[in-house]
């Protein structure tokens, strides 16, 4: 689990903070951290999965609440685009990032979830199978 990052401890900068905040996320999910994010149009997002053409931009905010624009989502698909060619965003928030309990979303694109969850759906079928293979083995013996 990502550990809740609390703004308002310590002297450190705003853009400490989020950097610090990327590479927790990045080490919690086995990714890595975009050198340079978000200062050129190249190397955009700020966690990325190159094995499963993911980009995450991550943002976090003191209060109970936080929006999003399509016209911010656009950007974030865009950057996710130009990283790869091919990856999927997502945007990881932090509401409420001060709290002794913040809570932390990931937003992704409604079709890249109905993927998800059909190939896990596959892959617990697949186990499913893989076990009745094996019983079959064990009763043969």
């Amino acid at each position: 689990m990502v550990k809740p990052y609390k703004i308002g401890r310590g002297k450190k900068s705003k853009k400490t903070r989020a950097i610090e905040q990327e590479k927790e996320w990045a080490k919690e999910l086995g990714a890595t951290v975009s050198p340079n994010s978000g200062s050129t149009k190249f190397g955009a997002g700020d966690v990325i999965f190159k094995q499963d053409y993911k980009v995450f931009d991550n943002k976090y905010t003191k209060y109970k609440s936080y929006s999003i624009k399509k016209k911010t989502w656009n950007k974030i698909r865009k950057e996710a685009l130009l990283e790869t060619g091919m990856c999927e965003p997502a945007l990881q928030v932090q509401i409420d990032a001060d709290s002794d309990k913040p809570l932390d979303l990931v937003i992704i694109e409604a079709e890249t979830y109905k993927e998800m969850v059909s190939n896990l759906n596959k892959l617990k079928q697949r186990i499913l199978e893989l076990e009745g293979e094996m019983n079959e083995e064990c009763s043969c013996n």
